[in-house]
């Protein structure tokens, strides 16, 4: 799995990086966020501190920040989210937590 990057600000040298998240999220078909159905973990704190997810029609599936809804979404293919998945049960990224 390909490791996530924060966008940038649109002024910012990585502004080019936000453009290729926002044409991928196009290429994607997630068309608007708002009508997805989102979920996160029962296991999210009450302040929202978690990522949420969703499934895209095309088999794919989207990851955002719960905290900003309207902000950048990563799409990932089935495979790497089944590797990040049994990675985090087998204990490899306990040490982020």
């Amino acid at each position: 799995m390909q490791k996530p990057e924060v966008p940038q600000q649109a002024d910012s040298p990585g502004s080019e990086r936000m453009e290729t998240l926002m044409s991928e999220k196009a290429a994607a078909g997630i068309g608007r966020t708002s009508e997805m159905k989102w979920r996160k973990s029962t296991f999210s704190n009450p302040s929202g501190n978690c990522v949420e997810v969703a499934d895209l029609a095309n088999g794919l599936v989207a990851m955002r920040n719960s905290r900003d809804p309207e902000g950048a979404v990563l799409v990932y293919t089935r495979p790497e989210i089944d590797a990040f998945l049994r990675g985090a049960k087998s204990g490899e990224f306990d040490d982020l937590a």
